[in-house]
């Protein structure tokens, strides 16, 4: 750094009017990647970013890297605490790289990369270099995650076709599927055969499910056949390792992502009620996920449910109002 005094009689205003040498400053950090790292979710056996290695004063197995929103700024915005160790972040290895284990990167999105070389800012409360977000000031890059969002719900209705969407991050309809599987049943990503996961169920034969397509917002669509079973079933995600083949038809061993649950609702089938003819009649119905604004339709014990209502002479049966007393 080169010095000029203040009221110097040329005013600062040229280059050739700082004669003084003040000292060395130097600035340690990363070039910014020329590349986003991309990687999916749970990927096995690990997701490797780098090398690291453009820029100045670097420690190779010293230095970290948290992940924070990709719009976020680095030096000001907190780390996801949901991902790659938090607001602790990543050590660089002494390999220059980073590596993230499955469960540090356990959905689909995208992050900036925030690197600290050694640095503690004089911004916050702490003593120690590479502690609190403010220490974290350059921008290493981006990492771009395949896979669903986790924590979603799916309703299905009982012996109905259900079509939903899952929003995701760089999803593709020709690339990853889901599987289901009975709670009790394991966990996503075991070597344990879908059939037994559900229990060799008939009306689930089509598990795994391929999408038939993705949305105008990116998320992939599913249409599952009807389902006979009252349950919540655990909903498994498969996104392939780059380079490590196709999702399992018969495993669940390629199915690495919990993402939520698909939930089958209606009536309990086979209930037997009995009404005195010509009084009033209350039914209590059985079910799962029923609620006062469902409704009942009677009809001719001959009659499947997707047929006309029950004719009384030349009045037609009103759907009543389905009360429900014993929820599950």
């Amino acid at each position: 750094m080169c010095w000029c005094p203040f009221g110097n009689a040329d005013g600062c205003s040229d280059p050739s009017h700082f004669v003084s040498e003040a000292g060395l400053l130097t600035i340690r950090g990363p070039l910014t990647l020329g590349f986003n790292a991309t990687c999916v979710a749970n990927q096995q056996p690990s997701c490797v970013v780098g090398p690291i290695e453009d820029g100045f004063g670097l420690s190779y197995g010293s230095d970290r890297v948290i992940l924070v929103s990709s719009d976020g700024i680095c030096g000001a915005s907190e780390a996801d605490p949901a991902v790659a160790g938090g607001a602790a972040g990543k050590q660089v290895g002494v390999d220059k790289f980073l590596q993230f284990s499955p469960e540090e990167l356990p959905y689909g999105g995208s992050w900036k990369l925030c690197y600290c070389a050694g640095f503690d800012s004089p911004l916050d409360q702490e003593a120690q270099n590479c502690v609190s977000e403010a220490d974290f000031t350059a921008t290493a890059g981006f990492l771009t995650v395949a896979g669903a969002f986790p924590g979603q719900v799916i309703n299905c209705t009982r012996n109905e076709a259900c079509e939903f969407n899952l929003p995701g991050y760089s999803l593709n309809a020709g690339v990853h599927k889901i599987a289901i599987r009975d709670e009790s049943s394991g966990s996503c990503g075991d070597f344990l055969t879908i059939d037994t996961a559900t229990r060799r169920r008939r009306d689930v034969a089509a598990n795994p499910y391929t999408p038939t397509g993705v949305t105008q917002d990116g998320e992939l669509a599913f249409a599952i056949e009807p389902i006979q079973a009252l349950d919540a079933f655990v909903v498994c995600f498969c996104a392939p390792s780059p380079g490590g083949g196709l999702c399992s038809t018969s495993s669940l061993s390629t199915y690495h992502q919990t993402i939520g649950v698909l939930d089958v609702r209606g009536a309990t089938p086979n209930q037997q009620f009995s009404c005195g003819r010509g009084g009033r009649c209350t039914l209590e119905i059985t079910g799962r996920g029923l609620g006062v604004s469902d409704r009942v339709k009677i009809v001719n014990s001959t009659t499947l449910c997707s047929g006309e209502p029950q004719e009384t002479g030349q009045r037609r049966q009103r759907r009543q109002v389905l009360q429900v007393l014993a929820p599950r």
